[in-house]
């Protein structure tokens, strides 16, 4: 389907974890540990902690145990200063993809605020994506209801899907 040597996506997904992965932890001044990114609902927590290890090893990161009055103590993960300049060579990277996907799909990528998404982009909305959108203050509100709707279009899709697979199972021990 694509030539061999065609790797932009798999480097875009790459890349787009990385930079969501480090702009999570760049916004907490005091460091992220593992299980803070459980607790965002992380779904594939095992992924994320060998991801931060390696990012941890390579120098881009460093943690230290923090005492904590009960339980294990926490770990949390803060950027180095290496860590801070890989970011910003992630940064410059996407951009560069993104321009690449903005000259070949003009008309889809108007809207799209690359700076931003870059600077800004994170885990935390997807913890709470409802809340998130019902308070983020540069969405207008139009665009909430429809982006709500389509959310509730999806998930009653899905729980359709859901309750079509029960019934399959309805009498079967």
């Amino acid at each position: 389907m694509w030539p061999q040597d065609f790797t932009i996506f798999e480097s875009f997904a790459e890349k787009l974890h990385q930079l969501l992965l480090l702009n999570t932890i760049k916004q907490r001044s005091e460091g992220l540990a593992f299980s803070d990114f459980k607790e965002m609902g992380c779904e594939a927590p095992s992924r994320v902690y060998r991801c931060l290890k390696n990012l941890e090893e390579d120098g881009f990161l460093t943690s230290q145990a923090a005492p904590q009055s009960s339980g294990r103590p926490k770990q949390p993960f803060i950027l180095t200063p290496r860590g801070i300049q890989k970011l910003q060579e992630i940064k410059e990277s996407l951009r560069k993809i993104f321009e690449w996907i903005r000259t070949r799909f003009p008309e889809e990528t108007q809207d799209v605020n690359v700076a931003e998404f870059l600077e800004k982009g994170s885990f935390h909305p997807l913890r709470l994506p409802i809340n998130y959108i019902v308070q983020n203050t540069s969405i207008p509100v139009e665009k909430k209801r429809i982006i709500l709707t389509e959310m509730e279009n999806m998930l009653s899709t899905m729980l359709s899907k859901i309750r079509t697979a029960l019934q399959q199972f309805e009498g079967i021990k």
